[in-house]
């Protein structure tokens, strides 16, 4: 593709993608200046990437996985990770609205082990189907959902 289609490709991509992927990344830090960090070194990754997409997902999830490895990688070089309060979110860039129930499901979520806690995520905050998190994750749609069927009963015991 020539630099043209290129840049209209990724002007496209972006103001479809860019309010999703903020929230996403801003689930994960709770930090404004973090986010912004991330989502700047996201779409450089994902400007680089076009000429090399393959098409075997959706651009979407392509993005997304690009967003949970920059994620992952940034809290790896930080050596830790970070859990925000719920009352703590900036609600314009997050889709959830505070109250008793949804913070303490959160909190309980936060107990789960990592690969569960990250189907549910995916599955419930972000919205992706069975097949995309299998994409994203490279993992068997049967697994995807054995680990979202172990994550809810846990949750729930949790809960309990």
């Amino acid at each position: 593709m020539d630099y043209h289609e290129k840049e209209e490709l990724f002007n496209t991509l972006y103001e479809k993608y860019f309010q999703r992927i903020w929230r996403y990344v801003y689930y994960k830090t709770g930090n404004r200046e973090d986010t912004e960090d991330l989502m700047q070194e996201i779409f450089i990754k994902v400007w680089k990437g076009l000429d090399k997409f393959e098409g075997r997902s959706s651009y979407y999830t392509w993005i997304f996985r690009i967003s949970m490895n920059t994620v992952y990688s940034f809290f790896r070089k930080m050596r830790f990770k970070k859990f925000i309060p719920l009352e703590m979110v900036d609600e314009k860039h997050f889709a959830y609205h505070k109250n008793e129930k949804k913070e303490k499901v959160f909190e309980k979520m936060k107990l789960l082990p990592k690969e569960l806690k990250e189907i549910l995520e995916l599955y419930y905050i972000s919205n992706f189907k069975i097949r995309e998190i299998s994409e994203m994750l490279n993992i068997p749609e049967g697994t995807v959902k054995t680990r979202l069927k172990r994550a809810r009963e846990l949750l729930m015991e949790l809960l309990k």
